[in-house]
């Protein structure tokens, strides 16, 4: 029997064809500047530092105004931007989730642009909104509880309940998913010290 290919054990190549393509497809339908809504009320609050409807995202609101510093750039425009890295910076982990989980990287990576395909993880995709970054953060968190279950460092559960706070400052009703990450930790507690 002969050993798999470094090609297909790494999930480098299925991340770069992932992020390539979400990059062709997405650009081009990107808003070119301020959008209507709730996105342009962003937008607005993160090139000016202001504060948004209750309860205000600071945290999207700070990251939106390092973005709108790089020159040369529409200011709404490079928040719009800097949501879309932010959702392809999500699929990335879901892929390392699920290759960390054993699923083989093309199949994690098939289905992470299958992801895209969903109208509300498009439009949060192409759209400045406030979810898809607490979605990383929660998304980080997990990644960072598998860590921790394979791997036993504390480090890994201390970055995760960092990433999880964050979150939860962001978006208030991601506390709904505090039972699930406290289950998660305690499984993952429980296989360490029987290992």
């Amino acid at each position: 029997m002969s050993q798999p290919s470094r090609f297909r054990e790494w999930p480098l190549w299925a991340l770069v064809l992932l992020v390539a393509v979400i990059v062709l497809v997405s650009v081009p339908r990107l808003p070119p500047s301020v959008c209507y809504g709730d996105a342009g009320d962003l937008q607005l609050a993160s090139t000016t530092l202001g504060i948004t409807h209750p309860p205000g995202y600071a945290g999207f609101v700070s990251l939106g105004h390092l973005a709108t510093l790089i020159p040369g750039v529409d200011p709404a425009y490079s928040v719009t931007v800097l949501c879309m890295a932010i959702g392809i910076g999500v699929l990335i982990l879901c892929v390392l989730i699920q290759v960390r989980l054993g699923v083989d990287p093309w199949a994690a990576g098939t289905i992470a642009l299958l992801l895209t395909a969903h109208p509300r993880f498009w439009m949060n995709l192409t759209t400045p909104e406030v979810y898809m970054l607490a979605l990383a953060f929660v998304v980080g968190a997990a990644y960072f509880v598998l860590k921790y279950a394979q791997g036993g460092r504390r480090r890994d559960i201390f970055i995760a309940a960092f990433l999880f706070g964050v979150a939860l400052a962001n978006r208030p009703p991601v506390l709904l998913l505090l039972p699930f990450f406290v289950t998660g930790w305690w499984l993952a507690a429980r296989r360490w010290e029987l290992s």
